[in-house]
């Protein structure tokens, strides 16, 4: 019985965490998450302040779950800021 209010407690956990992660996307630009026959796959569409511009960041078609697809999607974000914008 504890097993599975342990359980239980961690879907709870691991669905908020998802929630609250991909609302604070939203501050980069339009995240999506979808499912495909190899896994889990997340995209966004990053706000781009010049015209006729834009750009995507994703995850591979492979994550094993929502949320491991949206923490790569951050990671992703991350490491792309950190390489291509300087901050000053």
């Amino acid at each position: 019985m504890e097993l599975q209010l342990k359980e239980k407690h961690q879907a709870k956990m691991q669905e908020a965490d998802l929630a609250d992660l991909l609302t604070e996307l939203t501050r980069y630009g339009r995240p999506r998450l979808s499912f495909h026959d190899t896994g889990w796959h997340a995209k966004i569409e990053m706000h781009v302040e010049s015209a006729c511009a834009s750009f995507d960041i994703s995850t591979s078609f492979k994550e094993p779950t929502p949320l491991a697809a949206v923490v790569k999607l951050k990671q992703n974000i991350e490491a792309t800021l950190k390489k291509y914008i300087t901050l000053k």
